[in-house]
C-alpha cells in the first residue's frame, strides 16, 4: 500500500513538472496534454485493474511516448536538412553570379 502511494506522490510530482514546462515553453503542449491524460488513466486504472495490467499499461505508454518523439525528431530533422540544403544553394547562387561570398 505505501509503494502505491509513494507511486502516485511521484506520478503527480512528474504531471506537474511536466505542466511546469509547458506554462515555460519548455515543453510542447501535446505531450503535456499527453502526460496528463496517461496519468489520469493509470490512476483509473489502479482503482480498476490488478497490478500487472497497470504496469502493462504504463510500459505501453512508455514505449509509445518514445516512438512518438523519435518522430517528431526525425521530422525536424528532416526539416533542418532541407532548410539547409536551400540556404546552400541560395548562397551558391549569390556566389555565382557576384563572385563575392555571402556573409551569414
Amino acid at each position: 500500500m505505501i509503494v502505491h502511494g509513494i507511486l502516485n506522490v511521484s506520478g503527480l510530482l512528474l504531471l506537474l513538472w511536466a505542466l511546469n514546462l509547458v506554462q515555460r515553453n519548455r515543453l510542447y503542449v501535446g505531450y503535456g496534454v499527453i502526460f496528463l491524460f496517461f496519468y489520469l488513466g493509470l490512476l483509473m486504472a489502479e482503482v480498476f485493474f490488478p497490478d500487472k495490467i497497470v504496469f502493462s499499461l504504463a510500459f505501453g505508454f512508455v514505449f509509445f511516448l518514445l516512438a512518438y518523439i523519435l518522430m517528431q525528431v526525425t521530422l525536424i530533422s528532416n526539416r533542418l536538412v532541407a532548410v539547409v540544403q536551400a540556404l546552400a544553394i541560395n548562397q551558391a547562387k549569390h556566389t555565382v553570379d557576384r563572385d563575392i561570398p555571402v556573409k551569414l
